[in-house]
């Protein structure tokens, strides 16, 4: 996507890309660095759907990172839906992974992105000061795993949103993202499921509710036909929502 001429009336979205094999020190989406102090870094692997011998097969093809690792499928949804808005704009790229795929993603929709290591993102303010010098009006997290630092929080007011995969505020806090949530829903034989769009506090997945969707689940749903669904929720409600916060 290629960046607009500067008008007075350009809204401009900056998107924080996660990567989905990492959790580090955190628990859920949305909170901040000083919930974080109180939990144990960890890092670990995280392959949605796929059995260990399917992961070795995608490593030596080359294919495990692409798909798995900052994949970028929501940025790339949101910077298409918005291709040609002469109103709105996708800014900007951050990832917390130097080599994740959205980055290509980024590249060949013409979107500037930069790589932040967890020393800048946490204990500088080089992130802040970016945002601001770019005059973003909204930052959008899309797969974004770690908390967010409260510098951030007090520069961008009610100007940070985040997607959460189940209707809260029914599964959500810690330990509560990914395939977690939809194991726990399937677990509980929940008759229904869906997708809540948040502003992000310093508390876990506890903002202000901006627009929630469901879909109905039955007895024959597994955790791989929730996580379809959420998806297709997804796909259709988070760039909707995105323009109508910019309106």
């Amino acid at each position: 996507m290629k960046r607009s001429i500067k008008r007075w009336n350009l809204k401009k979205i900056f998107v924080i890309a996660g990567v989905a094999a990492m959790v580090a020190g955190f628990a859920g989406c949305g909170g901040t660095k000083k919930d974080a102090d109180k939990t144990t870094e960890i890092n670990v692997g995280y392959f949605n759907n796929v059995t260990h011998a399917q992961a070795l097969y995608m490593k030596a093809q080359g294919t495990l990172d692409k798909a798995f690792d900052g994949n970028g499928s929501n940025f790339q949804q949101i910077c298409e839906y918005f291709q040609g808005n002469a109103d709105i704009t996708v800014d900007v790229l951050i990832v917390n992974k130097e080599k994740a795929y959205v980055r290509q993603r980024a590249h060949h929709l013409g979107v500037e992105n930069y790589y932040f290591n967890r020393e800048d993102f946490y204990h500088t303010n080089k992130l802040v000061d970016l945002l601001l010098s770019r005059e973003v009006d909204l930052i959008v997290l899309a797969g974004f795993l770690w908390l967010l630092p409260e510098n951030l929080l007090a520069a961008f007011p009610n100007k940070i949103i985040n997607i959460h995969p189940a209707l809260l505020p029914n599964y959500g806090g810690k330990g509560m993202y990914g395939h977690n949530v939809h194991e726990a829903v399937i677990a509980a034989h929940e008759r229904e499921s869906g997708i809540t769009i948040h502003y992000v506090n310093e508390h876990y997945d506890s903002g202000d509710i901006i627009f929630q969707a469901k879909c109905t689940l039955s007895n024959r749903d597994t955790v791989e036909s929730l996580e379809e669904k959420i998806h297709l929720l997804e796909k259709e409600y988070y760039p909707k929502t995105i323009e109508r916060l910019l309106q």
